[in-house]
């Protein structure tokens, strides 16, 4: 028990630090830089995201599960086989950046700037180690390592900003940080590590990986378009400019989805634990819904009113149309944090498929409302169009199903006044508890 706190200490502990470095570094690179400028570099970030969708091929918890249910001598079969299928992969990603630079950018700087990307794609055939680490209790190497890649990444591209606003420039320092991390993931495993199997490479385990994977990486490759769909409409029916101030916005509304992860992650044992109870369950899901909603009323309303003072203290009066975009977007957080708490419910249940049909629906009304709405309103409409779409991934489409509308009851309940009192009165008296135990 006391080896897992301390895991988990430090893996909150670097990766809070890690998205605070992160996100105040960008928030001051999109300031230098402008609008014009960040945009673009948001739209050559967006395809290398896209690339990296790859990764879920291989994806970390099958590889964790491998490693805790195989016995010492056959750990080295799954890191081998698991960093051979990420070279495969690895090189599959450059290929699509490469032909997309080729055949889609005519500006040759930006061509230059989107090869760049390559360095960090390449950099992924360690992240078995990193897996290795979490599955052994001992995230503060994987996670140290995530958070001097960033540190560093954020460092580099924040000085080189004295020099040039050139996009070659940001696109290399964002490589550093996956060549950083892979760098301090190998020295640690070669310190720490009590591995002593050698790395081996097993074409049943490479293709097992794979074949286990391979749902994932849909519905990872459908919830990328949700997420960056935006990006790539507003580039090409917009401008640049455009996209600055909707990164800019986005940027602005992505910590706070962190709550939503860190309250499931709280939640998710409990619900386990109750397995046998299905009122008590019940009881546990409209409970964390209404007080997610708490959440993200009380964050919508000051976030709203504080925007005016907020955005041109932090990326300059030069983003001041984010103002009134993110007073729309940001509310799509709402149904965000309820997503993330029904994958819980869907996972608990066995309803794995409804996470890939909810996310392919979602995906589609995004697209089509941003080729309506984005054509007439700009980037309001395309806020809309994102609140719309999240409307649907985290409530509207349990309606199409049995027991999804099941579901959805406990939503509507959590919304009920007497469900948000209760909610609120629980969070107090735990808060007081944990107080009075410390002190």
């Amino acid at each position: 028990m006391q080896s897992a706190s301390k895991n988990s200490f430090w893996y909150l502990t670097f990766n809070i630090s890690r998205l605070a470095v992160v996100f105040v570094g960008t928030i001051l690179i999109s300031r230098v830089m402008g609008p014009h400028d960040f945009g673009e570099f948001s739209y050559l970030l967006s395809i290398f995201l896209y690339s990296t969708a790859l990764d879920s091929l291989c994806h970390e918890s099958v590889v964790k599960k491998d490693i805790l249910n195989s016995k010492e001598e056959g750990i080295g079969a799954v890191l081998g086989s698991a960093s051979m299928l990420c070279v495969i992969l690895s090189v599959i990603a450059g290929a699509m950046i490469g032909v997309f630079a080729l055949f889609f950018l005519e500006n040759s700087a930006h061509l230059a700037a989107l090869l760049l990307f390559l360095p960090g794609v390449f950099s992924k055939p360690t992240n078995p180690i990193g897996n290795y680490f979490d599955s052994k209790l001992l995230s503060k190497y994987s996670s140290l390592a995530l958070f001097l890649g960033g540190f560093f990444s954020i460092l580099f591209r924040l000085g080189s900003l004295y020099f040039s606003k050139d996009l070659v420039f940001q696109t290399i320092g964002y490589s550093l940080q996956g060549l950083i991390c892979s760098a301090a993931l190998l020295l640690f495993f070669r310190v720490r590590s009590t591995e002593k199997a050698p790395w081996s490479v097993d074409s049943k385990t490479v293709i097992s990986i794979f074949r286990r994977s391979a749902p994932i990486f849909f519905s990872t490759i459908l919830f990328m378009s949700l997420s960056l769909s935006d990006v790539f409409m507003i580039k090409h029916i917009l401008s640049a400019h455009e996209v600055g101030i909707y990164s800019v916005v986005m940027r602005f509304s992505e910590p706070w989805v962190i709550i939503s992860s860190a309250l499931c992650t709280s939640y998710f044992p409990v619900i386990f634990r109750e397995a046998g109870n299905k009122l008590r369950q019940r009881e546990i899901f409209v409970q964390v819904n209404s007080i997610s909603a708490l959440i993200v009323l009380v964050l919508g309303i000051v976030l709203t009113l504080s925007m005016n003072i907020v955005v041109p203290l932090t990326v300059g009066p030069q983003f001041n149309e984010a103002i009134a975009v993110f007073a729309i977007y940001f509310w799509g957080v709402f149904f965000l944090f309820w997503a993330n708490i029904q994958h819980i419910w869907e996972v608990h249940n066995g309803h794995y498929y409804l996470s890939l049909y909810k996310t392919l629906f979602s995906c589609c009304v995004k697209i089509g409302l941003n080729l309506y709405l984005g054509q007439r309103f700009g980037l309001k409409g395309f806020a809309v169009a994102t609140v719309v779409a999240y409307f649907f991934f985290g409530f509207g489409f349990n309606i199409f199903g049995r027991y999804t509308r099941e579901y959805m009851r406990m939503q509507m309940d959590s919304l009920r006044w007497s469900s948000l009192w209760m909610s609120l009165s629980i969070a107090y008296s735990k808060g007081v508890a944990w107080k009075n135990r410390r002190f």
